[in-house]
């Protein structure tokens, strides 16, 4: 370790053996610092995790603007903290960073700033946030107990974990953006008593049925209606005044059923016949489960995903056996010695989650015409799959869809002409395909889409300056050494 004294000032900071900051003492009777960009000639290269964590002298910090390296909970518990000015070339609030500073108010967001790990703002003092346009990803409870917390201006954000704002008692109102595509795990807001105006995006978003739970919204009567909670055009789950109903239609305009809406609830014994609107597009993991006796359903053209289990355990769902609803395959069953795995014509969409468990013997899979949707996980792990053709008419391949299939000798995707989105990981580990044509019709393309393919060439037919807004900024991301190569506006052989 070495102990250097900052020539400019009494307090003296210790750099540890990777030149970062990981403790100070001498701080001033006020409490405070400025941490700078060199100590004793030797230039500081970040601050270390838990630098500063449980020091209760800090009140106030000024950050050197060439420190841009944080790790994680570097000021966690500084409990007198009030204000922090940071550099405008962070990036990355990691884990943990101010977590528990219950006096910090006052908080200038680098405008640079695209993440937000986990709790790394959990028990602030901050009551307004007005996020940098840069900002994409917010994981689980950045936010939780934040319990000054009035309002938040959202940006740009892509993606919100867990429980981000969870117990903000102060907050009575939020709009989540249209920019927002992914909403993680259960109970965003659980707590927010005072929040009974959310402004929600259009677009169906898989969230789950706690979403809301002990909110000023969910605790509404006036957000009830037949004991089904919606929000905006999704409809999220049923309470006990539900009980009683054998025949449901879900309301006009609705885009999306809730991850488990009915799932396993005694108030859903009675459902019978469920008529579900033109226009709904997303059937969220384990919607229906063990709703059983649920006998009638219908699946409107619109539907583009149904999720993993979303009608197991009920009426229409035999354990073993293939399973069709509408023409949406829901489960398959291969025989014994089965080689093929044969789906019929006609059916549009696979629901999410691997069509098959015992995969082994498969090596070879016909997909019909008329498919358009391949779920998330649907051929995962087929180690012996050798062959397989793509219809022209797909539009989504869903994540993990492929991973795994280190037999595959190709996947053309170039008569893909109308496919729109390809999940994270699709192709992760098929490490016998070499080469990937992507067409101009993909606007989503998902985190490493090609990861753990050694020297894999992608060539698109888009050119890199149209790269469409839709494409994860990690979509080339891989654990090989060997990046992916890429080659942009390659016509069509």
């Amino acid at each position: 370790m070495l102990y250097a004294k900052w020539e400019a000032a009494t307090t003296v900071f210790t750099l540890n053996s990777d030149n970062e900051i990981s403790g100070v003492s001498g701080i001033p009777a006020d409490g405070k610092i400025t941490i700078p960009a060199t100590v004793n000639g030797v230039k500081v290269k970040g601050i270390a995790s838990y630098a500063f964590q449980w020091n209760s002298e800090l009140v106030s910090v000024t950050v050197a603007d060439e420190i841009t390296s944080f790790g994680v909970s570097c000021f966690r518990y500084c409990t007198n903290l009030e204000s922090v000015q940071l550099s405008d070339a962070i990036t990355v609030f990691p884990d943990g960073m101010f977590d528990g500073c219950g006096k910090l108010e006052s908080l200038r967001f680098p405008s640079s700033l695209v993440e937000m790990r986990s709790d790394a703002l959990c028990g602030t003092a901050l009551k307004e946030v007005i996020l940098p346009s840069k900002v994409r990803s917010i994981w689980n409870y950045v936010f939780k107990d934040c319990a000054d917390l009035k309002s938040i201006d959202l940006a740009n954000v892509t993606s919100l974990g867990e429980g981000v704002f969870r117990n903000c008692v102060s907050l009575t109102e939020i709009t989540i953006p249209d920019s927002v595509k992914e909403i993680g795990g259960n109970n965003m807001f659980n707590g927010c008593t005072s929040l009974d105006v959310i402004d929600f995006p259009d677009t169906p978003l898989a969230v789950k049925n706690t979403f809301l739970d002990n909110t000023a919204y969910y605790n509404n009567p006036d957000n009830w209606g037949n004991g089904v909670l919606y929000l905006n055009k999704h409809l999220i789950c049923v309470n006990e005044d539900f009980s009683a109903v054998s025949d449901y239609s879900v309301k006009a305009g609705t885009v999306c059923i809730a991850e488990t809406a009915f799932s396993m609830s005694k108030n859903v014994g009675n459902l019978k016949t469920l008529t579900l609107p033109d226009g709904l597009i997303r059937i969220s993991k384990s919607a229906f489960t063990y709703c059983d006796k649920l006998s009638s359903v219908n699946i409107p053209d619109s539907v583009r995903y149904v999720g993993e289990k979303a009608f197991y355990g009920t009426a229409l769902y035999k354990t073993g056996e293939t399973n069709y609803l509408g023409n949406w395959l829901l489960s398959y069953k291969a025989g014994t010695s089965d080689t093929q795995v044969t789906i019929k014509e006609g059916t549009v969409g696979i629901a999410d989650g691997q069509l098959l468990s015992n995969s082994a013997k498969i090596t070879s899979v016909s997909l019909p015409d008329s498919l358009k949707y391949i779920g998330a996980n649907n051929f995962d792990n087929f180690l012996s799959l050798t062959s397989i053709s793509l219809p022209a008419g797909l539009v989504s391949i869903g994540d993990n869809a492929f991973r795994s299939c280190k037999q595959l000798q190709s996947l053309d995707l170039s008569k893909c002409t109308n496919l729109e989105s390809i999940g994270s990981y699709a192709f992760s580990f098929c490490v016998g395909v070499t080469r990937f044509y992507v067409p101009a019709s993909v606007k989503v393309l998902g985190e490493g889409v090609f990861n753990r393919i050694p020297g894999v060439v992608v060539d698109f037919e888009t050119e890199e300056a149209d790269i469409p807004s839709g494409f994860d900024e990690n979509w080339a991301f891989t654990y090989e050494s060997v990046p992916v190569v890429v080659n942009w506006g390659v016509a069509k052989s």
